[in-house]
């Protein structure tokens, strides 16, 4: 929730070491700033908020339950504050990653400011700063480069003060255009299926699986009347597999990933034709503005993935991952019309179709 605060800053000319691609990070116009997606209203723990810190503790005003903030005192004891998000997944490469924040207070001035995004791979420094009044709202834009595009990571706020035990530094109504990583679906990784004496077994692999309750087996004798036939439930693994008893010479599989909140996500469709398995070749959404997701056989190290206008002229390439059976596409930088997708999985099978640009 946003207030008044009587915080005062000695920050000014905010100067971005963001791969050397910025020379200053000037914080945009409140106007410009993206909604606040965490304002820690109705929370009873930092941690339920996805932050971390041994310096910030959530507190609210006279315990009002709508206007809570996080909070940080006893700048004799140490100067240096630090403050970690919850994770989320950067953007794809050259697109933006907002971000924004309220800070407020009272005595405490911040001389120095690092906002870094943390990755398994390795820190990447957004923004560092040392003189430009901050107060209030303050919001950013960073241009996503290779190596933190479709990452996952997590904000670190390292905020260096000047003040007593008795000021305060305050964090509040946090904001980013980036997905929280809990919030995305399961990424199906393999589908497989084979035939055994007790019928048909079904494997599937699975990475980044968060807050999954359970995954259903479907099943169709056609292209699109599934009808659920088993639910494994999720453990933390890797790989699942479920057998299907029954016996049909051709057979549709696709699996449904529950999470805990009731959202779902399916994987890619697998074809059983007379005990031989093969990915569905699908795209979506029809027609598609921005981003198209491709469900496509497992991928080899010169697989590709090309999208040509009717007339034949190539107007983007992909690569997909070595051993990927799925790959987002870009298309918001297209023409209305229709295009030819053809998917290439390194080992000669070629299938096209053709996607309809809105």
């Amino acid at each position: 929730m946003r207030r008044i605060f009587t915080l005062a800053f000695a920050l000014s000319a905010v100067t971005c070491s963001y791969q050397n691609l910025f020379a200053q990070c000037v914080p945009l116009a409140v106007t410009n700033c993206t909604a606040p997606t965490e304002t820690f209203e109705d929370r009873t723990t930092i941690t339920g908020s996805g932050f971390t810190s041994t310096n910030f503790t959530l507190q609210s005003i006279n315990g009002n339950n709508a206007d809570k903030f996080l909070e940080s005192s006893n700048f004799g004891a140490g100067p240096t504050k630090t403050l970690l998000s919850p994770t989320f997944v950067a953007p794809a490469v050259g697109q933006t990653l907002s971000l924004r924040f309220d800070l407020g207070g009272s005595g405490a001035k911040i001389t120095a400011l690092e906002i870094i995004a943390k990755t398994t791979s390795g820190d990447i420094v957004l923004c560092t700063g040392a003189t430009t009044t901050l107060s209030g709202v303050s919001c950013f834009n960073f241009v996503v480069p290779s190596t933190l595009a479709g990452k996952s990571f997590q904000f670190s706020f390292k905020f260096t003060i000047s003040g007593t035990n008795n000021d305060k530094l305050r964090f509040d109504d946090f904001g980013t255009n980036a997905p929280n990583q809990g919030s995305l679906p399961v990424k199906f990784t393999g589908l497989n299926a084979k035939k055994l004496a007790a019928g048909t077994q079904i494997t599937w692999n699975v990475a980044d699986e968060i807050n999954v309750n359970r995954y259903e087996v479907e099943k169709a004798t056609t292209a699109n009347q599934y009808t659920k036939i088993g639910s494994v439930n999720a453990s933390g693994k890797s790989s699942y597999s479920f057998t299907d008893a029954s016996n049909s010479p051709v057979s549709f599989y696709r699996i449904k990933s529950v999470d805990e909140d009731g959202k779902f996500a399916y994987s890619t469709i697998l074809s059983l034709n007379n005990g031989k398995s093969v990915m569905v070749f699908k795209a979506f959404p029809s027609p598609v503005q921005s981003m198209l997701t491709v469900q496509h056989q497992t991928a080899l190290a010169n697989g590709k993935i090309t999208i040509s206008t009717q007339d034949g002229r190539l107007v983007k390439s992909i690569a997909p991952g070595a051993g990927s059976i799925e790959t987002k596409v870009d298309m918001s930088t297209l023409g209305k019309g229709m295009y030819l997708l053809k998917f290439d999985a390194g080992n000669g099978a070629i299938e096209i179709m053709k996607v309809l640009k809105n």
